[in-house]
């Protein structure tokens, strides 16, 4: 049985509203689903998010907290929310992995802020993070327009001026590339041939082992795409994402590619080459039409490698960070 912590009241703003900060209750799902609305629709398109794919994508997670979820509220309803869950990466590090607001006056926002902080710290947390990057534990990974995760959009000015003023800084740039599927041709070379002549390639459904991010890719199916030599041995390897054919979180058009254990290396082998635009070719017969990924800034030889493969910088984003020791 979920305790919810009881609200309190964290000041007033201009017009003498009281603002109350508390916990998510489940008759909140509405609100969240109108401010995430809201919230994305001032940077783009209007997102393709309805209170079903918000609440399948993190609230019916085994993991969900809802005393990680805090909302602001005054005379008017609910007016921003914020979630944060325990970052996988570090024990002693918590992520605010989406704050979501609508037209309300920044004091607002700032106090939610202040409060999640409080909680995160009182949770023995020592620091925080925003911003979610190549999402595949918190649930968020592939709802729109997270995709992969790229921090918080260097578009959505207002959120990234807040936490500046809040003195979070900048911890990484992340930037999202995206091929078109339509038409699209596998860069030929003579590397390429032999790779066509000689492998062949396979495909399995793939699963996590462990309980956290079985449950946080549970919306999507998730296929290991293998390139074999002519004795079937591994030659390269990679993970497609895509949407469930029942949870629908994520756009059926969109496909994300995960190059996480490529991102460490900092750059692709051949025949991981070949195998990206063997795949990405391969996915006009199933209806995809744009395939991302996230990738680091700094990682120029990679991003220069994928361009390579016609893959285009779409938007970028930044994760800050902050101490709260």
């Amino acid at each position: 049985m979920w305790h919810h912590a009881p609200p309190f009241i964290v000041g007033k703003m201009p017009q003498d509203s009281i603002i109350i900060i508390r916990s998510f209750r489940n008759a909140d799902l509405p609100f969240l689903l109108e401010l995430w609305v809201q919230h994305w629709s001032r940077i783009g398109p209007p997102p393709n998010v309805d209170a079903a794919r918000l609440e399948q994508a993190v609230l019916a997670r085994t993991f969900f907290d809802p005393e990680n979820l805090l909302v602001a509220e005054t005379d008017d309803g609910v007016q921003a929310w914020c979630h944060f869950a325990h970052s996988t990466g570090s024990k002693d590090t918590a992520v605010i992995c989406a704050i979501s607001f609508g037209a309300s006056d920044d004091s607002l926002v700032s106090e939610l802020l202040s409060a999640a902080e409080q909680r995160i710290v009182e949770s023995g947390y020592k620091r925080v993070e925003v911003g979610l990057v190549r999402d595949d534990a918190q649930g968020y990974g592939g709802i729109d327009p997270i995709g992969h995760g790229i921090g918080i959009p260097a578009a959505d000015l207002r959120t990234n001026l807040l936490l500046e003023k809040a003195n979070f800084v900048p911890r990484d740039s992340v930037i999202r590339l995206t091929a078109a599927v339509a038409g699209y041709r596998s860069p030929v070379s003579r590397e390429a041939l032999q790779f066509r002549r000689s492998s062949r390639i396979e495909s399995d459904a793939f699963s996590h082992a462990d309980v956290r991010h079985a449950s946080a890719m549970s919306h999507l199916d998730v296929e290991v795409i293998r390139l074999l030599d002519p004795m079937g041995q591994e030659s390269a390897r990679l993970h497609l994402w895509f949407s469930d054919a029942e949870a629908e979180v994520m756009d059926p058009s969109l496909a994300i590619l995960d190059l996480a254990d490529t991102h460490l290396r900092g750059r692709l082998e051949s025949p991981e080459s070949f195998l990206i635009g063997a795949a990405v070719q391969s996915l006009t017969e199933r209806r995809i039409a744009t395939v991302e990924t996230a990738i680091d800034t700094d990682q120029t030889e990679l991003i220069a490698q994928l361009e390579k493969l016609q893959f285009q910088k779409k938007d970028e984003g930044v994760r800050w960070e902050k101490s709260l020791s």
